[in-house]
């Protein structure tokens, strides 16, 4: 029934703008947006019907990307990746990433949301608001729902930037009802009769089309006016009795039989009555309006309107509830043979078939898992298992691996506590569930407990039969729980601080047939070339992180949790090699993976000492300081992490001139390795040398750790040369370079400017020092006017090269051979220090220097 004085309504969106239709079921608000988009073909629209399946962020992700690419195909597709596994939000990022894509499409367009009430999830019902709330110029939006949205319309109501079309504004005044009654019913009715049913139902469209349908076999139209009511409630009761069992049979158990179906094609339908009548059955359905909405242009695919097929399906249960199970069963056959899986799963559950849906998702499990859509496994699985609590170990086990793909963490947990407990499980089921529990060291199970879960089940295996361990969603076995195991425990070394065996681990885990599966081989390539970076095996860290991204794409896993750690390994790399902009690509690579996950955990806490590594090349210490303070999101701070905040913050401590700080953090760990550069530098900040080659006496470095080694030896350069020996200070810093050189490595450089400041003068032997970029980096983070506000006058940088090597044992003459002057220049600088400084002699100059910062 065309309506265009409404549909003028949906023309007045203007650009930028939004159209919203929020009105009760059975409006007509599919119909009117269906009838708008017909009269003005030459638009670009974009139309996404939102389902339950869309609970599943992942999944609405990937739709609602897919729908804006249609009408702007310049958009990323892997921006749905930004709402992956795990996440509890669209988030800004993605959101923000559509509207500029929509921005820039050449076209103009039409963004049109149906069934938006479909969506429970309030912060999802926030991100659309800000996409909605913030479309560009080049684009309108159309919503249709049933009841007002969260959103803030104030400011659009204000720019006149809103057309709201309500349920009062649908409903159907008298001289379009009457063309509605008289055209279904094909009666003709009296003015008086018209108005009557339009004052009993409001002009509801569902509740006319209801009367119409009546109309056609009521022997007493008077009477039947008089008595007809239209209420939501009492159209379920009339669609029951005046118009489903007034149908002809045929037609009326193709509709019941049907009913089952969230969306019709002849086909499938025809699967489901077993006769094949359905293309001439929806043909005359649709042109009958029985209640149906078509779903596509070509007019082949269709669905009940809700409350027919709420209606429907209850008549169905009260006469013949027996038949249920058999129609959703043979709905599932047709989809499962059509590959429309997830839906038969539906179908198999409706039916009360638990088993035989879980067939179907041990077989198709690691597709969803793949795509980043666990939460579909979950809500299947959690539905099995509520069921029958006591059912098949096999269901609890794919729940517990779902919910750990799905980033659910504390359910994950519940899950393995329940299994524990169960007296049934065999050796195999239980290794397999033991081996899923260790990937909680993602979120807040300490590493040596994953340390013991994986000696525990490295030993089981031993002496289980293979075909003894309990397959997974399609990607079990004792090969995969092996593969698992030896993973996690890699993982768990490496978050214990102890690279060298992580990395041995790891490298054997990537030659055992496990990880032949394509997601433990990008797993297993990704954590190894994180602990490659962390070791400064630039090189290897590179070859292997790019090696596991490639894979991952190449299988379409680019947007996969498991190749996070190459995105960090990659930014480390960048770090060490002080290149900023690299850097920053790749930790925003990272956090596509980390940002707004409900179990980001471990993978968050690296990631903010990687940023805050980069935000002190970008704005200095003070600001690397500020987000190094930001609280942690896994449970428990695993030790790689606490070591590395830590003397990240000692280091900035320093740099910043808060030595006391420096100190009470250095001693917080005083058993670190990790620390020891600052409790190095704070001994020769106050002139301790003593102290200062204690510290380095008692800093061991592990074989292949090329990092931590530089770091040694440009620290020991420093400890000789303030004891004297430049001989052997010169030594030192050749064997930094030559290490450093080999991988790239300028970030220890940093860490120690005297020793900086001494190869930048050299040679052009180390020109990958000196480069004009570098040098930017090196003058941001030298001591700045602010460590210096105390002073009569600022010290110049010559004299700042003088004043690092007051807390040594160098005579004048010494430091003037060292910087290349005469010891008459040293003396003249020194001079000009002691009466900047404010101070007559060189132990006071330490100190008062070192209360500023500046040594």
């Amino acid at each position: 029934m065309p309506r265009p004085d409404v549909e003028r309504r949906l023309d007045e969106v203007p650009a930028g703008g939004l159209g919203v239709l929020i009105a009760p079921t059975g409006s007509g608000k599919s119909v009117l947006v269906s009838q708008w988009l017909a009269s003005t073909p030459g638009q670009r629209v974009a139309v996404l019907t939102l389902a339950p399946r869309h609970t599943d962020i992942a999944v609405l992700a990937r739709d609602l990307v897919a729908t804006i690419r249609s009408v702007a195909p310049q958009v990323d597709p892997r921006l749905a990746s930004l709402a992956a596994t795990g996440q509890a939000t669209l988030g800004h990022p993605l959101v923000d990433a559509l509207l500029d894509g929509l921005a820039s499409a050449p076209h103009d367009s039409v963004l049109v949301f149906e069934d938006a009430h479909e969506l429970s999830n309030h912060p999802v019902i926030g991100d659309l608001g800000h996409l909605f709330t913030a479309l560009p110029p080049t684009a309108r939006g159309v919503v249709a729902m049933r009841s007002d949205p969260p959103w803030s319309l104030h400011q659009l109501r204000l720019d006149d930037r809103l057309v709201e079309i309500r349920g009062a504004d649908l409903a159907f005044a008298e001289a379009d009802a009457q063309a509605l009654l008289e055209d279904v019913s094909r009666t003709s009715l009296t003015d008086a009769q018209v108005a009557l049913l339009v004052e009993r139902t409001d002009g509801w469209a569902a509740g006319l089309q209801l009367a119409a349908i009546s109309l056609r076999t009521s022997r007493d139209i008077p009477g039947f006016v008089e008595s007809f009511a239209g209420s939501d409630h009492l159209v379920s009761e009339y669609l029951l009795h005046e118009v489903i069992d007034e149908q002809e049979p045929a037609v009326r158990q193709f509709l019941l039989q049907t009913s089952v179906l969230d969306w019709l094609s002849a086909d499938l339908c025809d699967a489901v009555t077993g006769l094949e009548i359905a293309a001439g059955m929806l043909d005359g359905l649709f042109h009958r309006s029985m209640f149906l909405i078509p779903l596509d242009e070509a007019g082949t695919t269709f669905r009940y309107q809700h409350l027919f097929a709420d209606a429907l399906r209850s008549r169905l249960r009260i006469e013949n509830p027996h038949s249920v199970s058999a129609l959703h069963h043979r709905a599932a056959r047709w989809l499962l043979a059509h590959g429309h899986e997830e839906e038969a799963v539906g179908h198999l559950l409706d039916a009360g078939d638990p088993a035989g849906a879980f067939r179907v998702i041990s077989r198709i499990g690691h597709h969803f898992v793949e795509r980043g859509e666990a939460a579909t496994l979950v809500r299947w699985l959690s539905t099995i298992a509520a069921e029958d609590p006591d059912g098949p170990v096999e269901v609890e086990v794919s729940l517990l691996a779902a919910q750990l793909a799905a980033g659910e963490g504390t359910a994950a947990t519940e899950t393995h506590r329940r299994l524990s407990r169960r007296p049934d499980l065999t050796l195999g089921e239980r290794t397999a569930a033991e081996a899923l529990s260790a990937f909680l060291v993602f979120r807040d199970l300490p590493p040596p407990q994953v340390l013991q879960v994986t000696d525990r089940v490295r030993v089981a295996l031993q002496g289980l039969d293979p075909a003894e361990v309990i397959d997974f969603l399609g990607i079990g076995g004792a090969d995969s729980v092996q593969a698992v195991a030896e993973y996690t425990s890699g993982l768990a070394h490496f978050l214990a601080g102890d690279l060298d065996r992580a990395a041995d681990v790891l490298e054997n885990a990537r030659t055992l047939p496990g990880t032949r599966y394509v997601v433990w081989h990008v797993y297993v390539l990704s954590t190894l070339a994180l602990v490659r970076a962390w070791q400064g095996r630039c090189t290897q860290a590179m070859g292997l992180a790019r090696s596991a991204i490639e894979e991952a794409r190449s299988v379409r896993l680019s947007d996969h949790l498991g190749s996070t750690h190459a995105h960090l390994a990659l930014a480390l790399v960048h770090l060490d090699r002080v290149e900023p902009d690299d850097a920053r690509r790749c930790l925003a690579d990272a956090q596509v993976h980390v940002h707004g996950r409900v179990s980001a955990g471990i993978n968050a806490d690296l990631e903010q000492v990687l940023q805050a590594r980069l935000i002190a090349l970008q704005d200095g210490p003070s600001a690397a300081l500020d987000h190094l303070r930001s609280p942690l999101a896994a449970g428990s701070e695993a030790t790689l992490v606490r070591e590395e905040r830590h003397a990240l913050l000692a280091h900035l401590l320093i740099a910043t001139g808060d030595l006391d700080g420096a100190r009470t953090v250095a001693a917080g760990i005083p058993e670190s390795a990790v620390l020891a550069p600052a409790r190095v530098d704070l001994a020769l900040a106050t002139g301790d040398v003593p102290a200062a080659r204690a510290a380095l006496d008692g800093w061991t470095t592990a074989v292949g750790d090329v990092r931590a080694e530089v770091c040694r030896r440009l620290h020991e350069f420093r400890v000789l040369r303030a004891e004297g020996d430049q001989r052997g200070a010169d030594r030192s810093l050749r064997e930094a370079i030559a290490a450093a050189r080999a991988e790239g490595l300028r970030w220890p450089f940093l860490e120690v400017p005297a020793a900086l400041r001494v190869v930048r003068r050299g040679s052009g032997a180390t020109s990958w020092l000196s480069d004009a970029a570098f040098g930017k980096v090196v003058a941001r983070l030298e001591p700045g006017a602010s460590q210096q506000q105390g002073l009569i006058e600022p010290l110049t940088p010559r004299e700042l090269d003088v004043l690092a090597y007051l807390p040594g044992r160098m005579m004048h003459h010494e430091i003037a051979t060292d910087l290349y002057v005469s010891v008459n220049t040293v003396k003249t600088h020194l001079s000009s220090i002691y009466r900047k400084l404010g101070v007559t002699e060189r132990n006071a100059a330490i100190t008062r220097a070192s209360d500023l910062g500046l040594l």
